[in-house]
């Protein structure tokens, strides 16, 4: 056989390899033809979708999906189904609200936090009727050795299942009581000190915009300027009195 008629045959086998291949991939619909992405948010929280598209219009998209707050990923996936993506969205993006502040948080941060509970962990039905617990008050203060955190500058996160909520401090942040959306300090701080240090104690008052029905679960993190944050997971009880302690 001559050294043409090799080279030739050689070459039918590649082409006829590449052109298998082809077949295969568009039979699966891995050929992509097409993108479109679309994100709300900004640095803080936020959702990104990308959709891609296959050759055959009968092979479903696929979905990249992304969720994040204070700039740490929630959801992070590559390569789910519609149903999927619909999935996520049900379960972290609140529909009723504007994006994005709508995230259901999880603490990312794994430095240890410099404090702690002192005693136990109160949910209060302010207005008496037994229906909800709308304010959360606790006591903490400084494990040994913790560094002094400055309450001017904490940020509060509150989350449930239906999303989450970054509260605002009351003006003034010393007062007995606060309005919804907001927390206070309650007890332990003078108005011109926000500083907890050494055996400092401070007692929170949280009121969450929405308030918590019976069996509630949530997630309360206290995130310094500085140093690990501090959390709190805690569920409503099941009939609701005046004043609870939250397990």
């Amino acid at each position: 056989m001559s050294h043409s008629m090799v080279s030739k045959k050689i070459s039918l086998l590649v082409l006829s390899l590449l052109f298998l291949g082809i077949i295969v991939s568009t039979s699966c619909g891995c050929i992509e033809t097409g993108s479109a992405s679309e994100q709300v948010g900004d640095t803080d929280l936020g959702v990104a979708v990308v959709e891609h598209e296959y050759l055959f219009g009968f092979m479903e998209p696929e979905y990249d999906a992304r969720i994040w707050v204070e700039g740490a990923d929630v959801v992070d996936v590559q390569g789910i189904t519609e149903s999927e993506l619909e999935g996520y969205l049900d379960q972290y993006v609140r529909t009723d609200t504007p994006p994005p502040r709508t995230v259901v948080y999880t603490p990312v941060n794994a430095e240890p936090s410099g404090l702690k509970l002192i005693g136990e962990v109160s949910g209060l039905d302010t207005d008496g009727g037994g229906a909800a617990v709308d304010t959360i008050r606790f006591t903490i203060g400084l494990t040994d050795g913790g560094s002094p955190v400055d309450f001017s500058r904490v940020q509060m996160v509150f989350a449930t299942r239906n999303g989450v909520e970054i509260l605002n401090p009351s003006s003034p942040i010393v007062s007995e009581t606060t309005t919804a959306g907001h927390w206070t300090i309650a007890d332990g701080a003078p108005s011109d000190d926000l500083v907890l240090e050494g055996n400092d104690t401070f007692t929170l008052c949280v009121m969450p915009t929405t308030a918590l029905p019976a069996n509630q679960q949530f997630n309360l993190e206290v995130r310094p300027s500085v140093g690990g944050s501090f959390g709190l997971v805690r569920t409503v009880p099941g009939k609701i009195h005046a004043e609870n302690i939250l397990n």
